[in-house]
């Protein structure tokens, strides 16, 4: 998922559990007008409150997964890169050494 649609995502998650009796509100009223009843539309508010922390949690761990895996790609690089440098250092070496 790009990021900007997962930050957003994310806002708006945080943004819905900032107030959760508001949230339970708000669903339940939708539900009831669907010939739900008030306790059913309840419990599905409450359902669907969880689903929220529980998805907003995975995001943010996907997050920090995504974010190690680019840290460790990224030192891996730098890692090649030290090679490469010590290579270029022993080929300049050699090179100075067969043209004494």
């Amino acid at each position: 998922m790009p990021s900007l649609i997962k930050n957003l995502l994310r806002f708006a998650i945080s943004y819905s559990l900032t107030d959760r009796e508001a949230f339970v509100e708000k669903v339940s009223g939708i539900l009831e007008k669907y010939d739900i009843d008030a306790s059913k539309s309840n419990q599905i508010s409450e359902f669907l409150l969880h689903y929220l922390a529980d998805l907003n949690q995975q995001i943010r761990l996907e997050d920090i997964i995504e974010s190690a895996l680019k840290d460790q790609k990224q030192n891996l690089d730098e890692n090649q890169i030290s090679e490469l440098t010590k290579a270029i250092q022993e080929l300049k070496e050699e090179i100075k050494t067969l043209k004494k």
